[in-house]
C-alpha cells in the first residue's frame, strides 16, 4: 500500500503551504477587437502571446524549475 512521506509539521502529508497557479489576460483595444471580430482560438493567442503573456502551463513549469511545486 501506499505510505504518506512527510513530518508533523505537514500532518504526514509531504506537501506544505499552497500556490496559487494563475493565468490573468488582460483585455485590450487589440483582443476586444479580435473577439468582436470572431477570431478563431489560435489568433487570439497570438493576439495574447505578443504581449508577453505567460500561460497558466509556463507558470506551472517555472514554479516545478524554482522548486517551489513537485511535479
Amino acid at each position: 500500500g501506499f505510505t504518506a512521506a512527510g513530518c508533523a509539521k505537514c500532518l504526514h502529508t509531504g506537501y506544505k503551504g499552497r500556490v496559487l497557479i494563475a493565468e490573468l489576460v488582460e483585455l485590450d483595444t487589440q483582443l476586444r477587437q479580435g473577439i468582436l471580430n470572431r477570431a478563431d482560438a489560435e489568433t487570439l493567442a497570438e493576439i495574447i502571446a505578443a504581449r508577453g503573456h505567460v500561460t497558466l502551463e509556463q507558470n506551472t513549469l517555472r514554479l516545478v524549475r524554482e522548486g517551489i511545486i513537485s511535479q
